[in-house]
């Protein structure tokens, strides 16, 4: 299939805000939508819609000179080199804190008359290799490379950050976040190490969210993964409500000494637990369906990076064919399960299976014929799906050495019919939504 390189970069690059304006942005405009924002949170009582309305004008006009003088007070810190721009991270900006907090109250006071009606949505949204673009980060460390070597086995004096964007995966019936939590998946973390020698001290690796400390890495206890989980607090979760987006940031050994230490990042996941009107339903991934005419075979993707990589660098030897079927991003729905993805350099092509034991044997039988690379998405197994979902039918071809996917019966029909000779049905692979 593909050239391994083509699926494995992704076309969606995190831009690191300034500091300053991250924190001071707020103008009157933005804060003159929270009440278009909050007339939305109150819809289910007419009187509730009245209030938020009325409270988010009020609001927009009170805080906007506020936020602007913020605003202000940091850049002129910043220019006078009282501050550095990457401390400016850690100031929070007042205006932006003051102006969650409110928003926080505003929040409980509508979210509390329709809340015993309201389910829960889970959205989560993982930065790994995949959105790494040349030499502008994220430093997450892609498969197959060497964990403690630069430029992804980071010191003290590479800080770096990234950007979770979830605009596009928020419920449309959302009415506020009830929780949300980031996990980091870290190696090599020697957050417990004790030395005889005064220079030498535990490693410190503060995780910041717009601006608030998180917390720190864990110990990974020696030069092994570990994920760290972090709960965001009530002022984060409002500006990620509001924005769509956060910021985080990794000051990697924080603690000035001699030990020099160092760490590498696997991937980051920001989980959302939206409370929506409705009973709640899992957000859906689209999986994109590619053909080379070159390679003679067809490749599939739920990562958004990954086909715009496709179609805006490699036109000439890829062909979108558009949405082959919506999945799932995890787990949350009953009886999903995850749908593996496998790549070899003898075949030149990706596999895609949900089978645990077919797994199993490519990965103990064939590591020679078939590395695995990822959790694609998540379906559903015959006889476990939901009503609404259809089947996924799955192709072999000993002349074309790929297989093919589909959920079109049109399409299913005329392969068995008419390339009965080039096409093998080896039946259902799962089930997805249409």
């Amino acid at each position: 299939m593909e050239n391994m390189t083509l699926c494995r970069e992704s076309g969606h690059c995190v831009n690191n805000p300034s500091p300053a304006v991250f924190f001071a942005r707020k103008d009157f405009r933005e804060n003159f939508t929270l009440g278009w924002t909050n007339v939305k949170i109150g819809k289910l009582e007419p009187l509730g819609a009245f209030l938020a309305y009325a409270i988010g004008i009020g609001f927009a006009f009170g805080k906007s000179s506020q936020v602007d003088r913020s605003e202000e007070i940091i850049r002129e810190t910043w220019s006078a080199g009282r501050v550095s721009p990457t401390e400016s991270q850690y100031l929070g900006g007042t205006g932006i804190m003051k102006r969650t907090s409110i928003f926080g109250l505003i929040m409980c006071v509508l979210v509390a008359t329709s809340a015993a009606q309201a389910g829960i949505t889970v959205v989560k949204n993982t930065l790994d290799y995949e959105d790494h673009i040349d030499w502008d980060g994220p430093w997450f460390i892609p498969p197959d490379t060497i964990l403690d070597h630069s430029p992804y086995y980071r010191g003290m004096w590479e800080d770096w950050g990234w950007t979770h964007k979830v605009s596009a995966q928020v419920p449309s019936d959302a009415i506020a976040i009830q929780s949300a939590t980031l996990e980091v998946h870290a190696w090599d973390v020697d957050a417990s190490q004790t030395s005889e020698n005064q220079y030498e001290g535990p490693e410190v690796d503060i995780i910041y969210a717009n601006g608030v400390r998180l917390g720190t890495l864990e110990d990974t206890g020696g030069r092994t993964w570990k994920s760290t989980f972090f709960t965001l607090p009530p002022a984060v979760r409002d500006s990620l409500w509001i924005d769509g987006e956060i910021y985080i940031f990794m000051d990697i050994d924080n603690v000035s000494d001699m030990a020099g230490h160092r760490v590498t990042l696997k991937y980051a996941t920001l989980t959302i637990e939206y409370l929506v009107t409705g009973p709640g339903t899992p957000s859906r991934l689209a999986v994109h369906r590619f053909w080379s005419p070159a390679l003679s075979s067809h490749f599939y993707t739920a990562h958004e990076g990954e086909k715009q990589k496709l179609e805006t660098e490699y036109a000439d030897v890829w062909t979108y064919e558009g949405v082959a079927y919506h999945a799932l991003p995890d787990s949350s729905e009953p009886n999903s399960a995850p749908v593996y993805r496998f790549w070899s350099e003898v075949l030149g092509g990706h596999f895609y299976t949900m089978d645990e034991k077919e797994r199993e044997k490519l990965i103990n039988n064939y590591p020679d014929v078939w590395a695995f690379e990822e959790v694609a998405w998540y379906a559903f197994p015959a006889d476990q799906q939901p009503a609404d979902t259809y089947p996924v039918h799955r192709f072999w071809s000993d002349v074309l050495g790929h297989h093919f996917f589909t959920m079109n019966d049109a399409e299913k029909d005329k392969l068995l019919k008419e390339y009965a000779d080039v096409w093998i049905y080896e039946g259902i692979a799962w089930y997805a939504y249409e």
